[in-house]
């Protein structure tokens, strides 16, 4: 029985490390990925979830190509000292990759669930959201070689983006309709987002939120909360023994949450938040 028990565990153990072998984020650097590891990385990694919510508010006139800004691609532009590169804090162009969520959807792929429209229901039209933890190494990778393979930026703009750390957890929220978002300000966002951690039940609220917009100013193309890495009492906002991190954005047209598994958020160096 003790030998089946130990056959067993050996058999799990091979099989855990395959599974760790076929993220490619663990498997080979990022200057190495191509456009599939990219997109399997925007897409289908623990940094990335999607919400799905009934449009009440009818059609829109800023109704765009899922992920895809109004106006194409923007302009590459310099980075600024808080390791942006055009448009808001921690993000890449005009909206929180290179171009209003598209670093999301893996070099021109499209998001899971947001191919082709958005369903009708009898009730009206659904709209999906991804909300993204940004801030993760991996996902700053990510979208720093979509970057490069798309020709978006400079090596050397790349790799100041890649190299500096956030100071904070960012989550970035984008979709085909962000209509719901039309009426809000930075400052009228930061009340009603949160992020809660269990099992510990520390919330916090963000401590800055950015409206990213399109390269002419239009259109809304992202949203970026920025929540502090330290509580009121000085001490982790995410332990180490926490396990989810629920995120929650109540707003009048919508509400938007997503639970991100702690522990399978980990990269090369271990966790990444």
């Amino acid at each position: 029985m003790r030998r089946a028990i130990l056959s067993m565990v050996a058999v799990l153990a091979t099989l855990g490390l395959a599974y760790g072998a076929s993220q490619v984020w663990m498997s080979k650097p990022y200057q190495q990925w191509n456009e599939n590891d990219v997109r399997e990385i925007l897409q289908h990694s623990p940094w990335i979830k999607e919400t799905t919510v009934l449009a009440s508010w009818g059609g829109s006139q800023s109704m765009q190509s899922p992920g895809m800004p109004p106006q194409g691609q923007p302009q590459q532009s310099q980075p600024s000292q808080s390791g942006t590169m055009g448009g808001s804090k921690g993000t890449m162009g005009g909206g929180g990759s290179y171009g209003g969520g598209s670093g999301a959807q893996g070099a021109g792929g499209q998001q899971p669930g947001m191919g082709g429209g958005q369903p009708e229901t009898a009730e009206g039209r659904n709209v999906t959201y991804v909300i993204r933890w940004n801030s993760a190494q991996t996902i700053r990778d990510a979208v720093a070689r979509q970057a490069m393979l798309s020709g978006k930026a400079s090596q050397s703009q790349l790799q100041q983006y890649v190299d500096q750390q956030p100071s904070v957890y960012q989550v970035f929220v984008f979709g085909p309709d962000m209509t719901p978002f039309a009426q809000e300000t930075d400052d009228t966002l930061k009340s009603k987002a949160s992020i809660e951690v269990k099992p510990s039940k520390e919330k916090v609220a963000p401590a800055q939120v950015d409206i990213v917009k399109s390269p002419n100013g239009g259109s809304i193309t992202g949203v970026l909360f920025s929540f502090p890495k330290q509580g009121t009492d000085g001490k982790p906002v995410i332990a180490a023994n926490d396990k989810e991190a629920h995120f929650d954005c109540k707003l009048k047209l919508a509400h938007l949450g997503a639970n991100f598994d702690l522990r399978k958020m980990v990269g090369k160096n271990g966790q990444e938040l």
